[in-house]
């Protein structure tokens, strides 16, 4: 409160919001209120002061200089703040100020400007007052006092903050018995967002782990083992799970089969040497546990932080030869995140397979995106890569020029000269270039990773199927695209 009154005082002030991660993401959506919002107040609002400190609180909010909206949501935050930490109803006078935030009219958000296939232009949005999302949370456990409508309104008003505000809103509406299918959003971020939160495969992925050792071995783990799950953390993470893009992941467990998966996760477990048995008892032991929130598997908040010792790569000789069979299977799962897994396995490992024969088989039926990984494959783990990457590189097939420049990017030593990897810099086609685009001269064309269509440079959208789109074409200095 010291700070507070400086603050009031104009001797110290308020700080402008900044995200509160330094990722993309968090720069995108982190930011709930807009650059006006400020930190130090928000805290102020949701603090479980003591009763004592209660009207100084009120007192101090119900004077500050702001005014409307931001007001009226302030002054409904510290009520429901008390009444949350008090476990008491709302008053008859406090169920007027949190029915009055929940009646502000929020604009709606302009609807997204589709540019392209896969690039939108998000219009800029209304400002929301500070705190409405925490507010429309912790009003929810007040239905019984507000107006019929009030469950509608909070839940349209959630379409407004952030991403995971939407989706604490939405859930715990339900639990509280309340259908929110009717008001549901389909624009896309509401989409992603949702797709994002959406807990059910997070227990498939426990399970499969799980069923990795159906004779059950392990028997009793021990305290440090319930308490730490090193193992399944380590699985978890080995596997790639923090980086998989959603529809990898969620593909992995709506189209591909629990053999495919279960398979390909015990290749992840021997080659990284994680102890399977132990994983699946921990799986288990999760599974057996109530769930933590929000709705998530038992302590899967530390299952998914990432080791202190990340396991990057793996040892040439790990992998039997069933092992690799198994793996270059994977290589036709439907999921990106498996395919692309298992090709880095088994482009670290020492091959029991002719990767002449790898590189060189006809693979014209598959789409260049994943076709590309075989060639790569074979250039990455061959003991005489050389010849393998200057046939690729020189190769009319655009699928095979690109596996060359992943490869270069991928393992530098492989160029050492860094011939390649300037003559793929200035090729003609801009999926081909990749990250090694030298931006001039300007390339001509792209070719569709999803069709095989060549595209004029100036087309963006695949005229030859309905999913290929332009890849990012680089700006040079002072020319615009």
């Amino acid at each position: 409160m010291t700070h507070v009154k400086a603050i009031d005082a104009g001797v110290l002030e308020l700080t402008e919001r900044r995200p509160r991660g330094s990722s993309f993401i968090a720069k995108m959506f982190g930011d709930r209120h807009g650059r006006e919002s400020r930190p130090l107040l928000e805290a102020l609002c949701g603090l479980p002061l003591p009763s004592e400190m209660w009207d100084r609180r009120r007192f101090f909010v119900a004077n500050l200089p702001a005014t409307g909206p931001d007001k009226v949501v302030l002054n409904a935050w510290v009520v429901l703040t008390e009444a949350a930490y008090g476990h008491r109803e709302l008053a008859d006078r406090e169920v007027e100020i949190v029915q009055a935030a929940i009646d502000i009219e929020i604009p709606s958000n302009e609807p997204l400007i589709q540019t392209s296939r896969r690039s939108f232009t998000v219009p800029a949005a209304p400002p929301t007052p500070a705190g409405i999302g925490s507010v429309l949370l912790l009003a929810v456990r007040h239905l019984a006092q507000l107006s019929g409508l009030s469950p509608e309104r909070i839940y349209r008003a959630s379409m407004r903050v952030t991403g995971a505000e939407h989706d604490a809103v939405a859930r715990t509406l339900r639990k509280a018995g309340v259908d929110t299918t009717p008001w549901r959003d389909t624009e896309a971020f509401t989409v992603v967002m949702e797709a994002l939160n959406d807990q059910r495969h997070d227990r498939q992925f426990l399970e499969d782990i799980a069923s990795l050792d159906e004779d059950c071995s392990v028997a009793t783990l021990t305290k440090t083992d319930r308490w730490s799950l090193k193992d399944v953390g380590d699985l978890v993470h080995a596997s790639g799970y923090l980086s998989v893009s959603v529809g990898g992941f969620r593909t992995a467990f709506m189209v591909d089969s629990r053999e495919v998966r279960t398979s390909w996760l015990k290749c992840v477990g021997t080659a990284y040497k994680i102890d399977i048995a132990v994983a699946a008892a921990q799986a288990r032991y999760m599974l057996s546990e109530p769930l933590s929130e929000p709705d998530r598997p038992h302590d899967w908040g530390i299952l998914t932080v990432p080791p202190a010792n990340r396991r990057q790569s793996i040892e040439p000789e790990c992998l039997t030869v069933d092992r690799q069979v198994t793996l270059i299977g994977a290589l036709e799962a439907n999921s990106s995140w498996i395919a692309w897994s298992a090709a880095n396995m088994l482009a670290q490992t020492k091959p029991h397979w002719d990767t002449c024969a790898f590189f060189e088989a006809d693979r014209s039926e598959w789409k260049p995106r994943r076709a590309m990984l075989f060639p790569l494959i074979a250039i990455l783990a061959s003991a005489d890569s050389g010849p393998l990457l200057h046939r690729a590189a020189v190769s009319a097939d655009p699928v095979y020029r690109q596996a060359a420049e992943r490869a270069v990017v991928i393992n530098e030593n492989l160029d050492a000269e860094g011939m390649v990897a300037r003559s793929l810099s200035i090729d003609d086609d801009l999926t081909v270039r990749g990250e090694l685009d030298a931006i001039d001269p300007k390339p001509l064309l792209w070719s569709c990773n999803d069709c095989k269509t060549i595209n004029d440079i100036e087309v963006i959208d695949c005229p030859g199927c309905e999913e290929g789109t332009r890849p990012t074409l680089k700006k040079s200095k002072g020319q615009e695209v």
